[in-house]
């Protein structure tokens, strides 16, 4: 239903928050940015769900003074849609896309990035996903994610239903 979703990613954005996936993440953007030559960078992130680090990310690169857009890129139109309603006016301009199937034009856009994006595939579709990255990105692409292990998965489904509204 409409209602999981949102509870399901307003979740995802407690994560991100939470266990510093975003903080690392923007640090690394800034790092980068800041050598990139003047003028407007625009900004993919993939996989962006609600658009919550889009959002952030953005601000994060104002506050730093960088004039940027970064653009919340998801297959799901739902997951964009849910985090407009969530986000309301401050929501991040938004695209629905495939992320192996980028409708941009070659080197089209600044950066690319990702947070918590490619655990979700098999090592063969990552390949793609790089190759469509790259296409696309005329500076470059960042992306954060982690290693799927026992301990955590334990952990997450103990202390999740605890800490999560999905």
């Amino acid at each position: 239903s409409s209602e999981e979703m949102a509870r399901s990613l307003a979740d995802l954005w407690l994560v991100n928050r939470s266990w510093g996936g975003f903080r690392v993440l923007a640090r690394r953007v800034l790092e980068r940015v800041g050598r990139s030559p003047g003028g407007r960078l625009l900004l993919l992130d993939i996989g962006a769900g609600s658009g919550h680090l889009a959002r952030r990310l953005a601000r994060c690169l104002k506050a730093a003074g960088v004039d940027a857009v970064v653009v919340a890129t998801d297959l799901q139109w739902r997951h964009l849609a849910a985090g407009r309603r969530m986000l309301g006016g401050d929501s991040p301009p938004a695209v629905s896309a495939d992320a192996f199937l980028l409708p941009f034009a070659d080197r089209s856009v600044d950066w690319v990035v990702s947070n918590l994006f490619f655990h979700h595939f098999s090592p063969e579709e990552n390949v793609r996903l790089l190759k469509s990255f790259a296409r696309v990105a005329r500076r470059g692409f960042l992306s954060l994610d982690l290693r799927r292990h026992r301990l955590p998965l334990l952990f997450a489904s103990l202390a999740g239903r605890y800490l999560f509204r999905s």
